[in-house]
């Protein structure tokens, strides 16, 4: 985003990651209630931080350390709200953390590469691996019958609410909209991977989730934000950087950095109306947001349309000028030294950087089915159940419960607390023995009565046992869903 720059490509993805994590922050409302309030507490002071930074990179994405600054305080952001932290906002920790370990690399390297490249390189690289596992797992979480279900499927419930809200779209089959999330997200895997389909995929993809975010009752728009700056990335830093560079040719550099001062004006006005504004109406800020996102999403696609083109011109141009005899032998030499088919930055940073978010990503997905945590696993709105004994997926007919979590379930039988009657008692759910012991843990043990039934016995809760740091650390990496049956009549991410 800035002209006459040797890497362009790195602000161009600094931009876009800092308004990502400013929609990120601005589609929750709440935290503007509580800052109203005064109830000033760490997370609320997390929250301040990282839209502070996201603020900052979009005026200044040409600086490394302002990157770098942005992944810490976005990472200790994730840390301070585990273990119920969104799918998107998991993504984003894990890219950020790849960041900042490519910084360190760069800088205890004796043979160090030029920084911004670098950067690029890392957030290129770490982005296409990172979507493709994601898109795996979601596409695995939804092949089961809940899904399938258009009476119960998440996917038919969000398609209403885009039809109700654009209903001149026409597209009104639940049972086409079901199979058409399973099939793109499921083919966006190989796509991405394999180097011959992935402009293709990236473009299908971007595609994808703008219409994701149609949906403005669910505020899509956060998670649509964060996955199409990923997939822009996914593109490759040789393509980025012709893109960015000929971005900065057609306007110039003041002109730039006015539309990026007037996106953080914009963004930071809507947290200024969030904060001052009475609650009533608080649903304009997602409102402002949503146009932000919907700039950056046109923005995006006509990026991903225009590098498509350009290289399909580019190929039927070198086809014809090409010897017939010969063109075999010149395009296998041109696809082995194309910048623009392949991330040609290799830097050992970003060598280092990509495999720790890569196993982040594995053990976060795995999670349903070794029945070790069984929310935010990357199988949000899937309408999944897999317990010990139970489940409703096509490939698993149950979970493995591995560490004997999900077979430690409690039914509840009568309790004051509100919060367990609500989520479970009202709605028939029972909970597991490990979310029993978080939720008691965190209120006063005083009036409390609570009867439930566990392992065929009934007991009488009355006391809370203080935890020990080992189930302390526990409760931050490890969440659970809700059990029973009626739970995949339920929209949970």
């Amino acid at each position: 985003m800035t002209s006459g720059d040797e890497h362009p490509e790195f602000p161009l993805l600094a931009f876009l990651w800092g308004c990502a994590h400013a929609l990120s922050a601005l589609s929750a409302t709440n935290w503007f209630v509580d800052m109203q309030q005064g109830r000033l507490s760490v997370v609320l002071i997390a929250d301040c931080a990282m839209f502070a930074a996201a603020i900052t990179v979009i005026v200044r994405p040409n600086v490394p350390a302002v990157l770098g600054l942005l992944a810490g305080v976005q990472a200790v952001q994730t840390v301070v709200h585990l273990p119920e932290v969104p799918n998107h906002r998991i993504l984003m920790f894990c890219l950020n953390l790849a960041l900042l370990l490519a910084l360190a690399a760069n800088a205890v390297v004796r043979d160090r590469q030029p920084l911004r490249p670098a950067l690029a390189s890392t957030f290129s690289r770490v982005s296409l691996y990172t979507l493709a596992g994601v898109y795996f797992f979601a596409t695995l979480a939804k092949l089961n019958t809940g899904f399938l279900d258009p009476d119960v499927s998440c996917g038919a419930q969000f398609l209403g609410h885009v039809t109700q809200i654009f209903p001149t779209l026409g597209f009104t089959q639940a049972s086409a909209a079901i199979w058409l999330t399973i099939v793109v997200e499921g083919l966006l895997v190989p796509g991405l991977i394999y180097r011959k389909t992935r402009k293709a995929a990236v473009l299908v993809g971007l595609v994808f989730h703008f219409g994701v975010a149609l949906d403005l009752v669910k505020r899509f728009y956060n998670f649509s934000a964060v996955m199409s700056a990923m997939l822009t990335a996914s593109l490759g830093t040789g393509l980025l950087r012709e893109a960015a560079g000929s971005l900065g040719n057609r306007f110039s550099r003041s002109f730039l950095g006015m539309v990026r001062i007037l996106f953080a004006v914009w963004l930071a006005g809507l947290f200024a109306y969030g904060l001052l504004a009475d609650p009533e109406v608080k649903w304009k800020v997602f409102i402002g947001a949503w146009s932000i996102w919907t700039l950056l999403g046109v923005f995006c696609i006509a990026l991903a349309v225009a590098e498509f083109v350009r290289i399909r011109s580019r190929i039927r141009e070198n086809s014809a000028a090409r010897e017939p005899h010969a063109r075999i032998l010149t395009n296998s030499a041109t696809s082995r030294r194309n910048p623009h088919e392949f991330h040609d930055v290799t830097t050992r940073p970003a060598r280092v950087a990509v495999a720790v978010p890569l196993l982040l990503i594995l053990a976060n997905g795995c999670g349903p089915y070794l029945g070790y945590k069984t929310r935010t696993s990357f199988n949000m709105y899937s309408n999944l159940r897999l317990e010990a004994n139970a489940g409703n997926h096509l490939l698993f007919s149950r979970s493995l419960d591995v560490c004997g979590y999900l077979a430690d379930e409690v039914e509840l039988l009568e309790t004051n607390d509100e919060v367990l009657r609500r989520d479970y008692l009202d709605k028939g759910h029972r909970i597991t023995h490990f979310e029993l012991e978080r939720h008691l843990a965190g209120r006063d043990p005083d009036g409390l009565h609570l009867v439930v039934r566990r392992k065929g016995r009934v007991e009488a809760i009355a006391d809370v046992p203080r935890p020990g740091i080992g189930k302390r650390l526990l409760w931050k990496l490890l969440v659970f869903r809700p059990l029973g049956p009626r739970v995949v009549h339920e929209c949970i991410w």
